[in-house]
């Protein structure tokens, strides 16, 4: 699938003004997919689990974070949990400290 990063930044810019911080975490971890695979450090791919993607940063400095934004993804979008404006801006902290670091 074809992924258009500025499609997915503006996206994002929408969900956190509509206060859809449900959306705006999925299109957050989409975002850190989009940037990990074109760093060549996850291979992505529709067949492929998060916790797949996790395993492929073992052996890298990102795993602990990366594996603790996948938690959080996974518990706002698969528990359907809606987080208040506090709780997404802890989030919204962690996955911008991980995109800090691949710079």
């Amino acid at each position: 699938e074809l992924v258009d990063p500025e499609q997915l930044q503006t996206q994002l810019a929408a969900a956190v003004q509509q206060k859809a911080y449900r959306q705006a975490t999925r299109l957050h971890y989409l975002i850190l997919l989009y940037k990990l695979s074109s760093r060549n450090l996850i291979a992505r791919s529709p067949e492929k689990t998060n916790y797949d993607y996790v395993q492929q940063l073992r052996n890298t400095a990102y795993r602990q974070l990366f594996a603790k934004l996948t938690l959080q993804y996974e518990y706002v979008w698969y528990g359907s949990f809606e987080p208040d404006a506090a709780q997404y801006h802890r989030i919204e902290t962690d996955f911008l400290e991980m995109q800090n670091q691949l710079r």
